[in-house]
């Protein structure tokens, strides 16, 4: 458990968006609908990262979408919602199993370039499909 506390400094912080790439396809995929997709893609997005004793802290806030997660890594989900989220940690990058009420995907976090990546991966029908959100830091 250490040992991820000292990789999960690189994500800790305050990020804004810096661009999306295929994010309201993924918004389709979720069904959430076409007036909130389009305001997504106008909206800015921060997410801070937090450490809170044995757990991290999401804060994701934007004018379509406000929620707080807890990061824990103990092979269990954890329901927020409508959904359950599992965290493990591997290469350096937060993998996430989510399990939705409607859909099912995976997210990937990471840093690239001092920038925080989260990758949104999903299957429509045999095709694997993908989406990005990039962060920067707000320092």
């Amino acid at each position: 458990m250490f040992i991820k506390f000292i990789e999960m400094e690189r994500l800790l912080g305050n990020w804004n968006l810096l661009k999306n790439d295929d994010f309201g396809e993924f918004l389709k995929f979720t069904q959430i609908p076409w007036y909130k997709r389009k305001l997504a893609e106008y909206s800015g997005i921060d997410i801070s990262i937090k450490q809170n004793g044995d757990e991290f802290l999401k804060n994701i806030n934007s004018t379509f979408y406000k929620n707080e997660e807890k990061i824990i890594f103990n092979d269990n989900y954890i329901t927020s919602g409508t959904t359950r989220k599992k965290y493990s940690y591997v290469d350096d990058s937060v993998l996430v199993e989510i399990k939705g009420s409607y859909v099912n995907w995976h997210e990937k976090i990471y840093i690239d370039n001092r920038n925080l990546v989260v990758e949104y991966i999903w299957k429509d029908g045999d095709k694997e499909k993908f989406a990005k959100q990039i962060f920067k830091s707000e320092k």
